[in-house]
């Protein structure tokens, strides 16, 4: 019915959000499935604002992308808040970190460049807690031990003292 054309030079450039997707979570290098017995997460990870961790899951990786195809290449900016508070670039789209300390942290990542508005970011707290020796109760349990241990020790040398002083006299 008739032909088109049209400029290149005169097509503006439309900045749409595309979101931040994270794809999967690796907790020791174990994929976390939400459906299984001991999964660390009873939902998917895009779902969920918080994640929970023993002591001894401290290692985790993060997959994320931006589901925009407009470009072959993404780039970005991830931080783990209280352990590293400087960025770091990417293109690969996956986060590692290793032997982290029970505490609290935040996953911030985030698209770079222009084309990316502020819906290119997501969060995740993440917190580990610590071993059952290094809560505070179990600080109140060696306290009282070692209370104890100087209680025993002072009444053991008083009485010795007391023996010595019977056997002079």
């Amino acid at each position: 019915q008739g032909l088109m054309t049209f400029n290149p030079a005169h097509l503006q450039r439309v900045l749409k959000p595309s979101g931040m997707l994270l794809t999967s979570l690796q907790v020791n290098n174990v994929e976390v499935n939400t459906g299984a017995d001991n999964s660390v997460a009873d939902n998917d990870i895009n779902y969920i604002d918080a994640l929970t961790l023993e002591y001894n899951q401290n290692t985790i990786a993060i997959n994320y992308v931006i589901p925009d195809y407009r470009r072959n290449k993404h780039e970005y900016s991830f931080r783990l808040a209280g352990f590293n508070d400087k960025w770091s670039r990417d293109v690969s789209g996956r986060a590692v970190f290793t032997n982290l300390s029970p505490g609290k942290y935040t996953f911030e990542v985030k698209g770079d460049g222009e084309d990316y508005s502020e819906s290119t970011y997501r969060k995740l707290s993440i917190i580990i807690k610590p071993p059952f020796w290094g809560t505070w109760w179990a600080y109140c349990i060696y306290l009282i031990i070692a209370i104890f241990i100087i209680e025993l020790i002072r009444r053991t040398i008083t009485t010795m003292i007391r023996l010595r002083n019977k056997v002079i006299i």
